[in-house]
């Protein structure tokens, strides 16, 4: 008899040297993501967005760039729920349908972004 164990692989994708937010949504300005203080490989940032997408952009070594994107490759906003996400070549976009201030939170230890609207802001 022969036993074989099989363990499920989790897809981590590499932190990259800078996470950034982009987009119309932000006027196409680029804005760069902190490191939160609990956890090195997640990254957050607090910013007035308008009607638009939203798209995150990643600059890693030797300056290649990729975008983290919603693996359903959809872009509906999942309001506060943590989505499934993978480092893509091509440009995925969020979209954004209501303007104010959202929490975007990057988590590469268990490749996930969670967005959160106005609607879902920290009190």
């Amino acid at each position: 008899t022969i036993t074989i164990n099989v363990a499920a692989v989790k897809e981590e994708i590499p932190v990259p040297e800078k996470v950034t937010l982009s987009g119309s949504a932000l006027n196409d300005a680029i804005i760069e993501l902190s490191k939160t203080i609990e956890n090195e490989n997640k990254y957050a940032a607090l910013v007035n967005l308008k009607a638009g997408e939203l798209v995150i952009p990643l600059v890693t070594a030797g300056d290649k760039q990729y975008y983290l994107s919603p693996k359903d490759r959809e872009g509906t906003l999942q309001d506060g729920e943590a989505e499934a996400v993978e480092q893509q070549a091509e440009r995925v976009a969020w979209n954004i349908t209501t303007a104010g201030e959202y929490r975007v939170v990057v988590d590469f230890e268990n490749s996930k972004v969670t967005i959160y609207s106005p609607a879902k802001a920290l009190e």
